[in-house]
C-alpha cells in the first residue's frame, strides 16, 4: 500500500487553472494559462509573461512566485505596485525533458491576499514538427482541438474564470466558427471572424460561479462551422501516465466520447471566504479518512462508512459529495453537521467488472470549513 501513499499525497494538492481573471478586488491577471502549443524539442527554451494589475486601493508586492518544477525559471516584478499599476511574472520552460505534454505551474504570493493563486504553462513538446491534423486530433469537420475537454481550473463562489485555447481549421477553405446550447454560466466565441484554411485561431471562454454548482462541472456549447453542426471524431490527446494512476478508479467524461457535437469545458467550484468567516469556524474532523474493503472477490457490494464529525463553533455544511468514479453511491447523504456533532456518511461501492489488482476511489467533500473547503476521503482494497 505504499504505492497509494504517494497517490493520495499528489491528489490531496491537485484537486481539479485562464484572460482576465479577479482575485478578490486585490490583483487581476489578464491570464492564468499560458499555452505554448507544440514545440519541437530541440528548439530550445520557451518564455511567457503574465501581467497584475492592482485594483485595489493601496499598494501591494509579489512576495514569492514558486516554479512546481527546476525545468521552469521566473522572474517578477520585485517594487512595490501602486493602485491601477502593472507588474510582471516571467517564465521560462527549459524545453529539455523529452517530448511529452507538459502542465506546469507558477504559485504567486501577493502581500494582500491571504492565499496564494496558481498559474499553468502548457503544451507539447513532440520530438519533430507535427502536421495540423495530428496537432489537433479533435476535430468537428474542419474544426480542430487539441483536445476534448477544456480545463479552466479552480475557482471560489463568487469568482468566474477565463482562458483562452488554440483551435485550427485542418481544411483547405476559411471558416465562420459561432455557439449554440450554450450552458448558463458560459460565455465562449472565437476572437477571429474567420478561420483561414489550414490556419489557427483562439477560442476564449469565461466561466461564472454559481451556488448551485458546487466541485466539478462541466459547461457545453456546441460549435456551428459554418452554418453547419458536425459529430466529433478523432481520439483524445495522450497524457504522460502518473506513477500508480492504472489504480485510480476515475470515470473519464463519457459524455464528451466521438460522435456528441458539443465541446466541454470543466471546472471546480469551492467556498469563498472572508476573515470573519475564520473566525470561530467549523471544523471537519475526519477519524479515518480512508477505508480499505481488504481483500474481496470481483462483483461484491462493499458498504463503506466515514465518521464525520463537527468539532468547531459553527454548523457545518456539506454542499456536494462527489465521488470520481460511478461505482460509487451515496447511500446515506450528509447536509448539515450541527456543533459537537458527528454524522455518518454512508457509499455503496460496486466491485462488478473490476480486474484483479489494488485499487482506489476517491470521494471529495465540499464545504463551508474554511481551512479544509475540499477534503477527500479513500476507498481501497484488492480485488482477486
Amino acid at each position: 500500500m505504499k504505492r497509494f501513499k504517494s497517490i493520495v499525497l499528489l491528489l490531496a494538492f491537485c484537486l481539479p487553472a485562464g484572460a482576465h481573471t479577479d482575485f478578490g478586488d486585490v490583483v487581476r491577471f489578464d491570464r492564468t494559462i499560458y499555452d505554448f502549443g507544440d514545440i519541437v524539442q530541440d528548439s530550445g527554451p520557451v518564455s511567457c509573461s503574465f501581467i497584475l494589475t492592482n485594483i485595489s486601493d493601496k499598494s501591494w508586492t509579489i512576495d514569492q512566485v514558486a516554479s512546481s518544477c527546476g525545468c521552469t525559471e521566473v522572474r517578477w516584478t520585485r517594487n512595490a505596485v501602486a493602485p491601477g499599476q502593472n507588474a510582471n511574472v516571467t517564465a521560462t520552460y527549459s524545453n529539455d525533458e523529452g517530448p511529452y505534454p507538459f502542465d506546469k505551474t507558477l504559485t504567486v504570493y501577493v502581500s494582500s491576499l491571504a492565499r496564494p493563486m496558481v498559474l499553468h504553462l502548457r503544451g507539447v513538446v513532440r520530438s519533430k514538427s507535427a502536421s495540423l491534423t495530428d496537432s489537433y486530433p479533435v476535430h468537428y469537420g474542419p474544426l480542430a482541438f487539441r483536445d476534448r475537454e477544456i480545463r479552466a481550473g479552480n475557482m471560489s463562489q463568487g469568482e468566474s474564470r477565463s482562458g483562452e485555447v488554440t483551435v485550427a481549421n485542418i481544411s483547405s477553405r476559411p471558416i465562420s466558427v459561432s455557439f449554440k446550447n450554450v450552458s448558463s454560466g458560459l460565455t465562449v466565441r472565437i476572437k477571429e471572424k474567420r478561420i483561414p484554411a489550414r490556419g489557427t485561431a483562439t477560442l476564449v471562454y469565461t466561466v461564472e460561479s454559481s451556488r448551485e454548482r458546487w466541485g466539478e462541472n462541466y459547461y457545453f456549447a456546441t460549435p456551428v462551422i459554418n452554418g453547419k453542426v458536425f459529430s466529433s471524431t478523432g481520439k483524445k490527446a495522450g497524457q504522460k501516465p502518473v506513477l500508480g494512476a492504472q489504480a485510480i478508479e476515475n470515470d473519464t467524461a463519457s459524455f464528451l466520447a466521438e460522435g456528441c457535437e458539443f465541446i466541454g469545458i470543466s471546472a471546480v467550484t469551492r467556498e469563498s471566504f472572508s476573515a470573519s468567516d475564520r473566525t470561530s469556524p467549523p471544523v471537519l474532523e475526519i477519524p479515518g479518512s480512508t477505508f480499505s474493503f481488504g481483500k474481496i472477490k470481483a462483483g461484491k457490494t462493499v458498504k463503506v462508512n466515514f465518521e464525520l464529525k463537527n468539532t468547531g463553533k459553527r454548523p457545518l455544511f456539506i454542499y456536494k459529495v462527489e465521488p470520481v468514479s460511478s461505482r460509487v453511491n451515496c447511500a446515506v447523504p450528509v447536509k448539515e453537521i450541527a456543533v459537537a456533532q458527528s454524522e455518518t456518511l454512508s457509499f455503496d461501492l460496486d466491485t462488478s467488472g473490476l480486474g484483479a489488482g489494488e485499487h482506489l476511489f476517491i470521494v471529495n467533500l465540499y464545504t463551508n470549513a474554511p481551512f479544509q473547503s475540499v477534503r477527500s476521503l479513500y476507498i481501497t482494497g484488492i480485488v482477486e
